[in-house]
């Protein structure tokens, strides 16, 4: 890391199902995971529709997510695991505004590790997805399977389908094309529960 940024961005289409990347370079003037992201969604995100939101709900395609990890992400240092996520958010009343919040554990630094900064999230699947990340090996995967679950359930039937099931004291084969090789570490999982997938206004996630 330099300057405690791993030097990309991770941007993810669902709509066209495109993944790319962002140099990090770009962001770096905007102090840590919050500063980066919001100017990062504010580029990214269509003007005409953050300036006039009177009859938006929040849950539009144009809407996009960022999560991102800090630039102490990953090391020792004290209170460093916040990992940022910001959107337009459907929470507000009486119409969508830009909102973050931050989680804690592995996640973010998991992140760093697999060689991101950060990520943004475009446009919306006609069908339930997760994303994958494997290092530079990113995919977007069926998720019919893990609709309707809860928020454990979803984590199980990850770690079931990566085959990371046991404990911590067995090397997991990370896939041909992975820098990197194997991991003792179950995945670090993002979920939105059965209160996100009904579009419900105070969903979180988890």
């Amino acid at each position: 890391m330099i300057g405690g940024h791993v030097g990309k961005i991770l941007r993810v289409n669902l709509t066209t199902r495109e993944i790319s990347s962002i140099p990090t370079e770009k962001y770096e003037q905007w102090i840590g995971g919050f500063g980066m992201g919001m100017a990062l969604w504010f580029d990214e995100v269509d003007h005409d529709y953050i300036t006039d939101t009177h009859d938006k709900t929040g849950f539009e395609p144009e809407n996009s997510i960022c999560v991102f990890a800090g630039p102490q992400q990953g090391t020792l240092a004290p209170s460093s695991a916040r990992c940022e996520i910001m959107a337009l958010s459907p929470w507000s009343s009486p119409r969508p505004q830009f909102s973050r919040s931050n989680f804690g554990g592995k996640f973010g630094a998991f992140l760093k590790f697999a060689g991101w900064d950060g990520i943004i999230v475009h446009g919306a699947s006609k069908m339930p997805v997760w994303l994958n990340i494997v290092n530079d090996k990113v995919t977007i995967e069926d998720g019919k399977d893990m609709w309707g679950t809860d928020s454990y359930q979803v984590q199980e039937l990850i770690w079931q389908y990566l085959d990371t099931t046991d404990d911590y004291s067995n090397w997991y084969n990370l896939g041909e094309g992975v820098t990197g090789g194997s991991t003792t570490q179950r995945p670090a999982i993002l979920t939105i529960g059965e209160a996100g997938e009904t579009l419900s206004r105070i969903a979180s996630v988890q």
